[in-house]
């Protein structure tokens, strides 16, 4: 997996590589520059004779940005650097960059030009083929002011393509939040490290194509047990996914049970049902209450359908876990949750389930609702997979929706640590924290998917890779690669605006193929 920081996590891989393994920062400026000009040359070539506008501002992202011009007007491009800093601001590896392009600009001519912020400039300049962005680097947060908030709004209205250098100014480089105007990048060229300001909110709008460059930091460095976030990539589910011998039969190959449905919610009892059938689960068992199962047994053939008591609103009878307890023998994986009601009966019934049932169990929907509303805080040595959107975890982790959704990696890995759940935390991207403070971010799916009863979808499929033998860690992050692949397929087919939960199913066969075909 490709190891995704925080701004500060950058700042100690960098501070580490400097000071435990000798390496100038120096050094690591000029790697960083010289490799985002070579992506650039090949990136928008022809830059030779050719118009290139840098604006840097006054930290180190501005040194990356002085490399950029001096390689790219010993290349032939005719540079124009605008600092929007007093060079008097400018410090440590930033100032001794500045010094050597200064030296430059006699020998390179026309080719290399530094100016004053873009205010004084005049409107008759030659429109720029290309716009470097070295305004703020990953250490920004707040809102940008004065002559950088002009030169943001200047960048965005250059009809030119722009490159951010390390993440686009006015993104938050751990967040991907911005507080105000922000650069609308084509290309961001990233150092060392994928940021997760790249991954999140108006960041992963934001950044264009994100291509990250080596600058030298050791991997003892980019390996260390402290960066505890990850991109979940093809590869990664690749090799997990288990090995189907000809000896396999249903009930070895995964036994799943889901206690789902009421009146009214029947498709997230089915959504569920065919997820679990579509990950490879060999027998799967839909406990519903019997006053729908007229309609579910319409909609379903293939799964076992147990109806059981239910009330006379259409929900489970609290005392259908009575009737389940062979079932919970049976199951290698509980799903309970999707359409099962919000009553009392029902908030009765999930208590005992979790209770009686000590496997594998994946709470999603309605469960996830009652769930906060029990204020169950901590069950010890429970394999508990929950799947909440932003409002869903809100009331778990009782915070306010909005924080979640600002701050998502941060949010997840708090509350996983605090509760020892696997929890993933549904969105854009989705997220999974596990109890060490480890957190996937998913790299697939679409805005395509923001519709009902794709979480529903989710939570079959989670049961089925979980009664299969992965652990409760692998089959979230699998799971939510696969389902958000299954949708990034279906919406080639469809479009995004049309995208519904049956499209992600029927395209899921294709993703497990593409996955598994690649071994």
């Amino acid at each position: 997996m490709q190891t995704v920081v925080s701004s500060s996590d950058m700042r100690w891989c960098d501070a580490t590589t400097i000071r435990a393994f000798g390496v100038p920062g120096l050094l690591l400026m000029d790697r960083a520059g010289t490799s985002a000009a070579h992506v650039l040359l090949s990136r928008f070539a022809p830059l030779a004779d050719r118009p290139v506008t840098i604006v840097c501002g006054g930290g180190n992202n501005a040194g990356d940005g002085f490399v950029v011009a001096r390689v790219l007007a010993n290349h032939g491009a005719r540079v124009t650097v605008v600092l929007c800093a007093p060079p008097g601001r400018l410090r440590g590896d930033a100032a001794a960059h500045f010094a050597l392009l200064r030296r430059e600009v006699r020998s390179l001519g026309k080719c290399l030009t530094i100016t004053s912020p873009l205010k004084n400039r005049s409107r008759s300049a030659v429109p720029p083929a290309l716009v470097v962005d070295a305004l703020f680097g990953t250490g920004f947060t707040g809102t940008p002011r004065g002559a950088h908030a002009a030169a943001i709004a200047w960048m965005n209205a250059a009809r030119a393509p722009v490159a951010s250098l390390d993440i686009p100014s006015g993104i938050d480089a751990t967040t991907g939040c911005a507080a105000g105007e922000a650069v609308h990048a084509s290309t961001t060229v990233t150092f060392g490290l994928l940021k997760t300001g790249l991954l999140l909110n108006e960041g992963r709008d934001h950044a264009g194509h994100v291509v990250c460059v080596d600058i030298g930091i050791p991997r003892a460095v980019t390996n260390d047990k402290r960066l505890r976030s990850r991109l979940v990539e093809r590869q990664d589910v690749e090799s997990l996914l288990p090995a189907r011998p000809h000896r396999l039969h249903k009930y070895s190959a995964g036994k799943v049970l889901i206690i789902a449905g009421s009146r009214g919610y029947t498709g997230a009892a089915s959504l569920a049902t065919l997820g679990a059938l579509r990950s490879g689960a060999g027998a799967v068992v839909l406990a519903h209450p019997e006053a729908v199962h007229a309609v579910l047994a319409r909609k379903l053939t293939e799964p076992i359908l147990v109806p059981l008591p239910s009330t006379s609103d259409g929900t489970f009878s609290p005392d259908v876990a009575d009737a389940l307890a062979d079932r919970f023998e049976w199951a290698d994986a509980v799903v309970i949750g999707p359409g099962l009601g919000r009553t009392q009966a029902t908030a009765e019934l999930l208590m005992r389930v979790l209770e009686r049932y000590r496997g594998p169990t994946v709470i999603d929907a309605d469960a996830l609702s009652m769930l906060a509303e029990l204020n169950i805080r901590r069950r010890v040595g429970r394999d508990w997979i929950l799947t909440p959107h932003a409002g869903e975890f809100a009331r778990l982790a009782q915070t306010k929706a909005e924080d979640a959704e600002n701050d998502r990696v941060g949010s997840v890995r708090a509350y996983a640590r605090r509760t020892g759940w696997t929890t993933i935390l549904k969105g854009s991207p989705t997220c999974t924290a596990v109890a060490d403070g480890s957190v996937f971010i998913n790299s697939t799916g679409n805005p395509g998917m923001a519709t009902v009863g794709m979480g529903d979808v989710l939570a079959g499929l989670l049961g089925g890779l979980r009664s299969q033998g992965l652990s409760s860690t692998q089959a979230a992050w699998a799971g939510a690669y696969l389902h958000g692949r299954g949708g990034d397929l279906a919406r080639e087919r469809y479009g995004e605006r049309s995208l519904l939960a049956s499209d992600v199913l029927e395209a899921l066969p294709t993703a497990f193929r593409e996955v598994e075909g690649s071994s």
